[in-house]
């Protein structure tokens, strides 16, 4: 029998489609949570996934809102303009 090799684990780099983080990226965009977005965003969250029916990505919120640091941090992410 061969030996497995011990390797180094391959990080996950997919974007979590989960919804309960997603939800909470976005409730913390709508309130303009800097410190608790950038908490989420440690987490690989999908910022071009919309979790409600209207489609308002994080990045739709913040700029609605005016939370120009947020905006700044999520594109800084490589958040899509054009979602």
């Amino acid at each position: 029998m061969g030996k497995k090799k011990k390797g180094k684990k391959k990080k996950n780099t997919t974007p979590t489609r989960n919804i309960f983080a997603l939800i909470d990226i976005y409730n913390a965009t709508l309130d303009g949570n800097y410190n608790l977005v950038r908490n989420l965003l440690a987490h690989k969250i999908d910022l071009d996934y919309a979790p409600y029916e209207h489609g308002e990505v994080p990045l739709h919120v913040v700029s609605d809102k005016g939370h120009h640091s947020i905006v700044t941090m999520l594109l800084e992410r490589k958040a899509d303009v054009n979602e």
